[in-house]
């Protein structure tokens, strides 16, 4: 009899438990509210945005969301001090380096109890999942998107047509040049090209296009001819100096503006209204069509593409757009129940992404919509919300965009290095002195001054700096984390 009536009082006791986990519904019977932070600009109607999505998933998961928008530049700070304080919020949007912040703090709940009720390894994909991984645990879910790095030109159109230009003649940035010599020389009106300070995988004649960048311009990794991840300072790295000096041989011959030292990085304004001719830029499917029908819209220039470089995923390629659950979450299976439906149902994931259907975007007979400006709701980031595969096809994009955008993202060599997370902690004074020494020689990546000028200083300073100490460190990193 006494061993029956504690059987009762035990199974009594786990009660309040199984209550929690069915659905959304508290201890009181009420419906919980999710409540999502992310990024970005205020949305005036986000309450009509809410009510939609809450009349799914009230029947679907038996819960509501909350979805709060915070400002971007201050996104980072509330985010910290939401995870310092009480953590009112059940789901957040990461970076990798709020990632890494809030998941070594112990802000960050580990995912892997949880998902394997759902479906989210397949609806991700086992390899992407190991962006959102931290010491082989995984703690938020990247949302799938373009994430091949390819970088592309991408010159306006009607001066291409002009010059007789070819999207399939141009290989590399060399093959480039003819183009940006005919504007120097005829169209007084253009900068011949706005270039970036990334555009090593640009050059495809200097050899290996494949790196992935550990320490901000400053330490690569890259498989080397044995099959080992080798880390290395930048200036060490095949076509470092070769693209130093072809930037200064633009910049002396014109085609890079002359002040480029003052405004570089500070010109979008430029681009926006045509003053360049050319500019360089990310590939990503679709992202000149609908670019251009927008350009149409305006009144402003359409730009024909041209693809320069080889696709790669990189080792942070996934980590840039993640969602984590708060590791205070008071029901972390109702919440990473949600993240599966918002991964899986394309209505909910719609709603989120793009609004209510002729009040926020118009829909045509093809399914393609079109934002209806000044509708109060404009997110049109799909990217922050979960995989963007299931997004809606905006017009001005090709129908199969998100077709092709998989395709590119399959078809990518991924590094051998996704999901590793460096750990900085040891080398912070070193990367800070580092930073500092890039900032003073901006002609690096800017091409203002020639190479023979500053290379010996550069790399002397960059030495005292502790170079070598980060590379060393990192190396020994890598080796324990991939076991070679």
């Amino acid at each position: 009899m006494k061993k029956i009536i504690t059987m009762l009082l035990a199974a009594a006791m786990l009660l309040p438990c199984a209550a929690c986990k069915k659905g959304g519904e508290g201890s009181n019977g009420e419906i919980q509210t999710i409540k999502w932070i992310v990024p970005g600009d205020p949305e005036p109607d986000i309450a009509t945005v809410m009510e939609a999505a809450n009349e799914i998933l009230v029947e679907k998961l038996g819960c509501k969301l909350d979805l709060q928008i915070i400002e971007s530049s201050a996104y980072d700070e509330r985010l910290k001090l939401a995870m310092s304080g009480n953590g009112d919020f059940d789901l957040c949007y990461v970076n990798n380096t709020s990632f890494t912040d809030a998941v070594s703090k112990g802000g960050l709940l580990c995912l892997g109890d949880y998902i394997g009720d759902t479906k989210l390894e397949e609806l991700i994909g086992e390899d992407i999942l190991k962006y959102g991984e931290y010491q082989n645990q995984l703690y938020a879910i990247p949302n799938v998107q373009i994430m091949a790095y390819n970088e592309n030109i991408w010159v306006q159109e009607k001066l291409a047509k002009e010059f007789g230009l070819k999207a399939e003649s141009i290989k590399n940035f060399e093959d480039f040049e003819p183009f940006l010599k005919w504007v120097k020389e005829n169209k007084s009106g253009y900068m011949p090209i706005r270039v970036t300070s990334t555009q090593i995988r640009n050059l495809k004649g200097f050899e290996n296009s494949y790196y992935d960048e550990l320490v901000s311009k400053a330490v690569f990794a890259y498989e080397a001819e044995d099959g080992k991840v080798k880390v290395v300072k930048a200036t060490d790295y095949p076509g470092f100096w070769e693209l130093a000096e072809l930037k200064n041989d633009w910049y002396q011959k014109g085609y890079i503006r002359s002040d480029v030292a003052t405004v570089y990085g500070d010109d979008w304004d430029d681009v926006n209204n045509d003053k360049y001719a050319a500019y360089t830029s990310t590939y990503k499917p679709g992202g000149n069509a609908a670019s251009n029908e927008k350009a149409k819209n305006q009144g402003t220039s359409q730009y024909m593409e041209i693809n320069v470089s080889d696709g790669y995923m990189s080792y942070s390629a996934g980590c840039p757009t993640m969602t984590a659950v708060n590791a205070k979450t008071k029901n972390p299976e109702l919440v990473v129940k949600f993240l599966e439906l918002m991964n899986s149902d394309k209505e909910l994931y719609n709603i989120i992404a793009f609004g209510v259907k002729d009040k926020h975007y118009t829909m045509n007979e093809a399914g393609k919509i079109t934002i209806i400006p000044d509708g109060g709701y404009d997110a049109n980031a799909g990217w922050k919300f979960g995989n963007q595969y299931n997004a809606y096809v905006i017009e001005g994009q090709p129908d199969d965009v998100w077709e092709q955008t998989k395709k590119v993202n399959n078809d990518a060599p991924m590094s051998k290095l996704t999901g590793f997370k460096p750990d900085l902690s040891k080398i912070k004074l070193e990367i800070s002195q580092i930073t500092t020494v890039n900032s003073k020689y901006s002609s690096v990546v800017r091409g203002y001054d020639q190479v023979a000028n500053y290379k010996d200083a550069y790399l002397n300073e960059m030495d005292a700096a502790g170079i070598d100490k980060v590379v060393e460190e990192l190396q020994k990193q890598v080796d324990e984390f991939l076991g070679q």
